[in-house]
């Protein structure tokens, strides 16, 4: 039987109530169509959000705050900008944020060091470089006790996917939400709104990461890349309507 909007939209609540490793019977039916409903979600969420804080804003208690995307629309062509937000960021973030939400130490490894470099980035754009030096020194030696007591570590690994795969879920989530505070000037002001400013980022790395889960990796790139697509899109043709507009 096909599912409908509203049976994945009752199946992604009930696994985001108790994230859980996919089982040899978790098979989903009709991927393309939960795929298409999932990115239907997404974007009714993100759009929800940002009504919400155009009212905020409209009411004073949101300032109107410059988006580091906007400049880059701006200073480079559309197919460059496209390329960059739609295929390359969503394949990477997904390798970074979404990829060891499935346990292979190989999994592990890879997105580790690709966490460090994002967190690394953001520290230093931030004007945090020593703390971003941290993050790579962390990293290393999480992988060199990985490697140095590989069996012990490896029992322990098994242990944090089966006793506490709901942080490590929820903290892929909120990791891959905070690292997008890069796209603001970081301020105080920007920090205490943050929770705000980041939660379309935060909602849509929930719903990837049960894409991910669910469907597969493959199928979590898609979805991010199709949505950075749309959303820039939109974007581009809100632009061209001020510019063009008396």
């Amino acid at each position: 039987m096909t599912p409908g909007l509203i049976d994945t939209s009752k199946d992604l609540v009930q696994f985001l109530k108790r994230p859980r490793l996919p089982e040899e019977d978790d098979v989903v039916d009709a991927p393309l169509q939960v795929f298409l409903q999932l990115l239907m979600l997404s974007l009714l969420l993100s759009f929800g959000v940002l009504m919400l804080m155009g009212v905020l804003r409209d009411a004073g208690l949101v300032p109107e705050l410059p988006h580091a995307m906007e400049d880059i629309m701006k200073q480079f062509p559309f197919l460059v900008v496209f390329l960059l937000a739609a295929v390359l960021m969503p394949a990477l973030e997904e390798l970074t944020f979404r990829l060891w939400l499935l346990y292979r130490p190989i999994y592990f490894h890879v997105s580790l060091w690709l966490i460090a470099f994002f967190l690394s980035t953001a520290l230093t754009q931030a004007g945090f470089p020593l703390l971003g030096y941290g993050v790579f020194g962390v990293a290393a030696l999480i992988t060199i006790l990985l490697l140095t007591f590989k069996d012990a570590a490896q029992q322990l690994l098994v242990s944090l996917y089966t006793n506490y795969y709901s942080l490590l879920f929820y903290g892929a989530a909120v990791i891959f939400a905070l690292v997008h505070l890069i796209n603001f000037q970081v301020s105080g002001r920007i920090l205490l709104l943050a929770p705000l400013l980041v939660l379309p980022q935060l909602l849509l790395g929930l719903i990837l990461g049960y894409t991910r889960v669910r469907l597969g990796l493959i199928w979590a790139i898609a979805l991010h890349g199709v949505y950075n697509a749309l959303v820039l899109s939109m974007a581009y043709t809100g632009m061209q309507m001020e510019t063009t507009s008396p």
